[in-house]
């Protein structure tokens, strides 16, 4: 089943939301959930792309 659709419509998945999915790297060919990269929860790394993405679609 396409992983996006098992996600989105599964019980398995129901208590998941909010959490971060890596489907790049892990035994289970699906993926898993985990933290994300250090740099998602940096405010300053995240104020800095936020500045940087609003003066490029101003």
């Amino acid at each position: 089943m396409d992983i996006l659709l098992d996600l989105a419509l599964s019980d398995e998945y129901k208590n998941d939301s909010g959490k971060y999915f890596d489907n790049d790297k892990g035994g289970d060919p699906k993926g898993y959930f985990s933290p994300a990269h250090p740099g998602a929860y940096d405010e300053a790394k995240i104020n800095a792309l936020l500045v940087l993405t609003n003066n490029i679609i101003e």
